[in-house]
């Protein structure tokens, strides 16, 4: 007689061809281990339709399992006073004790937290089970999104403080037992454009070098370095000496574990380090190049964003963050690399994202179409000339000389 295909369960396992097996085993809240082992035999040669076929003995093994995993969820949920008086702050320890630990950007939530602890205490001290969607998002004043707003936070960083604290309550409704509402599911965040072309120009780069005062070496150095590498902030934090290879010309970086999707396998890449990026380093040299540790002193990514805000204030540069030094950098070196060179170097893995950080001023524009007219008049000439030859290289080639950059 032929065989029924292959039927699965969670917790339920076929035994020698004779049974269904349920193993479960699982702690209560209170520590104990329950281990429920309980078999289900059946017949082989009866139709699937007869109570002691192997698939009606499946469904009531599936069934036993199911029942058994709800009860020992019910037993695991914490008791109300365990959770739902618990306060926001209370919840935001535990998530920081037990969750961010788990996630690569570990180091980048720890700070977003601790940030979320400074800029709404008030908040942080009620019970989270009676927080409601305007207490996060909305014009009120006294809601997050209010409050990150009058303190000039971008939109794209409000949004990603109310996607960590949604995590919070996903975790405590799915980890810690509780039961109550889930304010941030559902809810619609700020909408953030996050394309930008805004350019830090010579004249302003050289305002902000010039208003760096008393800010810490390591932070102008990582921020100098930043300018001239087009690496990413996360990146230069986490920059250890013994990545830097100076055997090499011009030198290089080897940034690990850079950024890439959540659940994605670490990516890693080799950046050139320019003059410019070398001399953003010398301050911290020595008398050698050292060999191990920190390059720029164990920073934190938001202390390097608070120096640049401050030094850009003092400069009178408006509207400039961290990262347009990233936009600065890849727009000057794209006329004058392949597309496939650049992305590698600056880690984008689609080309449409890469295009997003080249933002080619006037002057660019202008460069370009001189370069397309004088290869345009090159073309008609030979062609005038019956030159084929030269016309079958050219149109080969498909393309020109890259624009100097701007």
């Amino acid at each position: 007689m032929a065989r029924t295909p292959s039927l699965k369960a969670p917790g339920v396992f076929e035994r020698r061809g004779t049974a269904w097996q349920v193993k479960i085993l699982r702690r209560d809240a209170a520590g104990v281990q329950h281990r429920i082992n309980r078999t289900f035999p059946f017949l082989t040669e009866v139709p699937a339709a007869h109570p002691s076929s192997r698939v009606s003995r499946f469904h009531e093994a599936q069934a036993f399992a199911s029942a058994e995993r709800a009860s020992l969820r019910l037993e695991r949920r914490a008791r109300p006073d365990a959770t739902e008086s618990q306060t926001l702050g209370q919840w935001l320890d535990r998530y920081e004790r037990e969750e961010t630990p788990k996630k690569k950007t570990a180091d980048r939530e720890a700070s977003t937290l601790a940030r979320l602890r400074a800029l709404v205490p008030d908040l942080l001290a009620r019970p989270a089970s009676a927080l409601r969607p305007k207490d996060f998002v909305g014009t009120e004043a006294n809601s997050l999104e209010a409050i990150m707003d009058a303190n000039h936070y971008a939109t794209a960083t409000i949004r990603r403080y109310l996607t960590t604290l949604g995590h919070v309550f996903t975790v405590a409704r799915s980890r810690w037992g509780y039961e109550g509402a889930h304010p941030l599911r559902g809810v619609e965040k700020p909408s953030a454009n996050d394309e930008r072309d805004r350019l830090i120009s010579s004249k302003e780069w050289e305002a902000i070098e010039g208003a760096w005062r008393d800010t810490e070496p390591a932070t102008v150095a990582a921020l100098r370095w930043l300018r001239w590498t087009a690496a990413r902030r996360g990146e230069a934090v986490a920059l250890d000496w013994a990545d830097l290879d100076w055997s090499t010309s011009p030198p290089t970086a080897h940034l690990k574990n850079t950024k890439a999707r959540y659940d994605a396998p670490a990516q890693s890449r080799h950046v050139p380090l320019w003059p410019e990026a070398v001399a953003a380093l010398r301050p911290l040299r020595g008398k050698a190049w050292p060999t191990e540790g920190p390059v720029f002193g164990g920073l934190k990514p938001d202390s390097l964003t608070r120096a640049w805000a401050r030094a850009c204030e003092r400069a009178k540069v408006e509207g400039a963050r961290v990262h347009d030094l990233r936009h600065t950098r890849i727009t000057e070196l794209a006329p004058a690399l392949p597309l496939q060179v650049l992305a590698r170097i600056t880690g984008h893995r689609e080309p449409a994202t890469l295009m997003r950080y080249y933002n080619p001023t006037g002057k660019d524009a202008a460069a370009a179409g001189r370069a397309f007219t004088s290869y345009n008049e090159k073309l008609q000439a030979a062609k005038k000339k019956g030159n084929r030859q030269r016309i079958g290289k050219m149109l080969k080639a498909g393309r020109t000389e890259a624009p100097p950059s701007g």
